[in-house]
């Protein structure tokens, strides 16, 4: 059988699987909805129990690159270095250890980040990403992008 043939083959989705992703997609939407940058600064609730929303960054919080869209007022949303909201702790990780959607999109768990570092970031942990953010960094510094300074600890030298 060719593999054409055998990628028409019926598949079978776990319960689980569903569950999972569905609890993925939500809080991923939730996230963007919370933090987009038409609200970055503002809690339009005047209730105690509002929700913080992410301050926003001209630089990566992996790689110190400076956001296309720092620079100018119209970007590709499809631009390399367009800014993009990535979660620290990965959603599929927070919904296994049983988080809630709103520990998982807390300002605490999430950053800007340069769109291609958030699509190769992927499920991985802090730890095992820093080497592929540092090749990112040097190839963007060599390219003659703008990229701020890290602190001792990683944080950003405004």
């Amino acid at each position: 059988m060719q593999i054409a043939e055998r990628n028409r083959l019926p598949t079978e989705t776990l319960e689980f699987q569903k569950d999972m992703l569905d609890w993925c997609r939500v809080a991923s939407d939730q996230a963007r909805k919370r933090h987009s940058r038409t609200r970055v600064g503002l809690v339009k609730h005047k209730r105690r129990d509002a929700k913080p929303v992410l301050k926003e960054e001209d630089f990566c919080c992996y790689t110190g690159v400076r956001f296309v869209d720092a620079e100018e007022e119209f970007v590709n949303p499809n631009h390399p270095r367009k800014r993009s909201l990535d979660h620290k702790i990965p959603l599929l990780y927070c919904y296994i250890q049983g988080w809630t959607m709103d520990e998982a999109n807390h300002p605490d768990n999430l950053c800007w980040c340069l769109k291609c570092v958030n699509n190769v970031r992927g499920c991985s942990d802090l730890k095992s990403f820093q080497p592929i953010a540092d090749y990112f960094r040097q190839k963007f510094i060599e390219e003659g992008i703008e990229v701020c300074q890290f602190n001792e600890w990683g944080a950003i030298i405004e």
